[in-house]
């Protein structure tokens, strides 16, 4: 029963996973890891060199597309984790008999249905691969508290070594290991054998960062900060390309900050209830499990807090850091669930049959909560605005790009999907850094001196773009993206609207607004919830860019103006004022 119901446990948080995963690129580092894994290039920082390697395997299944391929490898891993949550809490509980049984199956579904976890194991994302490696630590760490068989902290420590190159957040595990070897025997620590074999154990796993000083001198598909030296090495490891000053502490931008871990969105105020009640079990019974939750919940969730501290626009980045705390939780809830149905049980005269109806039911329930907000089998969003951008393009022009979710999906469809891949792509907070133009396509794009001479002045991304344009005008045609445009201030210089990009011009010209209708446009109005901020975003630069080729018709006196104007407003509502400003009627 207990292996069977472990199957069972994978097997259908997989199906839902395959049935919901995206099969196209989606915003934010969708498009980078995508290209990352289908090159074999390096990530942002820290580069996640195991993600990379691992999701690459996924590119040679002969299944859909790449993006398809890198998601089912998300998919993969989230089912592994609530194949985990199920050994966890047959483990915790020891006895092996049906109710822990079916208790497990039902914690296993509650992760596996849950908001975050389960929007990561749909798309191309580190989160489900770092969930995965961080609750296998734990189990390790259950296993070897309760044997004292030192192989599962050794293993533990290998794995903790490789979580951390899968996302830093693992450091937590450190903690939870050091506290699992002083529960179970403190003088395990003193034995100079058994420390210094851990520290061997966790240094090979982390060793895999040795992966992109090593790439890094192999390949110049894809390779962010260059890490061939131990400076560059260094500054991709510790992260240092996001080092900025952050906002003011205060008691009310840290709860803002703390809501990020959302109990109640991940698993509605019904499992909240129980998940309490099953914590008061376990601090009573499982003392040990009580305290490694402790400090997983105060590492990943107040400590990446009071680390990162995130401006509120960003506070929604924390998001996905939480997901191991939900796992915690889901087992709190199932075993919450379980202390309910005994006392009910007492009352019914099939216990078993009983409490697997409530856990159906139960999982039903979840599953219906989140399914209509994890569905992205049907989302093209992020990849239509992607063609559509270069589309947009000239042949054989730059492009000025701003922000992960403006040029993320253009990287995948020019190297993944070899779409347009005429067009340079210059990413705007990119063009101080010097790797940056290792790329092929930016090879003797400018003179070695003009490049030198903008990294010297230091002035800021403003002046780059300035003195850029002015460099590649003579070569090539130039555009902006809506976000460069609205970015940065080009005095002096004519960007004409043309469909989403803005094109450099001599002189004033009537924009080429008929490039709307070639344009791919699927699931902006459909979708009951956007996914995502960015996936908003794109809806609002569609709007505001047909109002600003409206504006630029009506300048020439041209009727299609009023028309372009009038379909902004009916694809972002919040255009309507200023329309009518601008019409001098009224637009229903």
């Amino acid at each position: 029963m207990n292996k069977f119901l472990g199957y069972v446990a994978f097997g259908i948080s997989f199906l839902i996973y395959l049935l919901t995963a995206s099969s196209e690129v989606t915003f934010f580092d969708s498009g980078e890891l995508i290209t990352s894994s289908f090159t074999l290039g390096i990530a942002h920082p820290p580069g996640y060199p195991v993600y990379v390697m691992l999701s690459h395997l996924f590119n040679y299944i002969p299944v859909g597309s790449v993006a398809f391929r890198v998601s089912f490898f998300s998919a993969i891993c989230g089912s592994l984790t609530s194949f985990l949550t199920y050994l966890i809490v047959v483990e915790l509980t020891g006895k092996r008999n049906t109710i822990d049984a079916i208790t497990a199956l039902l914690s296993s579904l509650i992760i596996g249905f849950s908001y975050t976890h389960w929007s990561q194991s749909v798309v191309a994302e580190v989160y489900s691969l770092s969930t995965f490696l961080i609750i296998l630590c734990i189990f390790l760490n259950i296993k070897f508290i309760k044997s004292g068989d030192l192989r599962f902290i050794y293993t533990a420590c290998l794995f903790t070594g490789i979580a951390i190159t899968a996302h830093l957040t693992a450091l937590v595990l450190i903690p939870v290991i050091l506290f699992s070897v002083l529960y179970r025997d403190k003088t395990l620590l003193l034995d100079s054998k058994n420390f210094f074999l851990g520290i061997f154990f966790l240094i090979f796993g982390f060793s895999a960062f040795l992966y992109l000083p090593m790439r890094a001198w192999q390949t110049n598909a894809l390779v962010w900060g260059d890490p061939k030296n131990l400076s560059q090495f260094l500054w991709m490891l510790l992260r240092k390309g996001y080092e900025v000053e952050g906002p003011e502490r205060s008691i009310s931008l840290f709860l803002q900050q703390m809501a990020s871990f959302n109990l109640i969105r991940e698993f509605s105020i019904v499992f909240v209830f129980f998940g309490i009640l099953g914590f008061l079990m376990c601090f009573r019974n499982y003392f040990y499990f009580t305290v490694i939750t402790a400090i997983v919940l105060l590492v990943l969730n107040v400590g990446v807090v009071l680390y990162g501290n995130p401006i509120p626009e960003n506070i929604f980045l924390l998001e996905s850091f939480h997901t191991p705390g939900y796992v915690v939780f889901s087992i709190f809830a199932s075993l919450g669930v379980r202390s309910v149905s005994n006392v009910i049980g007492k009352f019914v005269r099939n216990v078993h049959f009983f409490f697997l109806m409530i856990c159906f039911f139960l999982s039903f329930y979840l599953l219906y909560y989140n399914y209509s907000k994890n569905d992205w089998s049907t989302y093209h969003i992020a990849r239509d605005y992607g063609k559509n951008v270069l589309k947009s393009c000239e042949r054989k022009s730059a492009l000025f790009t701003w922000g992960d979710s403006g040029a993320f999906p253009l990287w995948y469809l020019q190297k993944v999907e070899k779409y347009r891949d005429d067009v340079v792509l210059l990413h705007t907070p990119h063009l101080d850094a010097y790797w940056y133009w290792n790329e092929k396509d930016k090879f003797n794009l400018i003179e070695k001196k003009n490049l030198r001479l903008m990294w010297e002045t230091n002035e800021g991304p403003e002046w780059m773009v300035r003195f850029l344009v002015r460099q590649l005008i003579f070569k090539m045609p130039v555009h902006l993206d809506y976000s460069t445009k609205y970015s940065v201030n080009l005095p002096g210089m004519f960007f004409i609207p043309d469909g989403i990009v803005y094109s450099y011009s001599e002189t004033p010209r009537i924009s080429k607004y008929k490039l709307f209708d070639t344009y791919v446009m699927r699931g902006l109005k459909d979708f009951d919830e956007l996914k995502d901020l960015d996936t908003e975003k794109a809806v609002s630069i569609y709007g505001y860019s047909l109002f600003d080729n409206g504006l630029n018709l009506i300048s020439y006196n041209k009727e299609e103006g009023k028309n372009l104007i009038k379909k902004a407003v009916f694809l972002l509502p919040a255009l309507k004022f200023q329309a009518q400003a601008v019409l001098g009627e009224d637009i229903k």
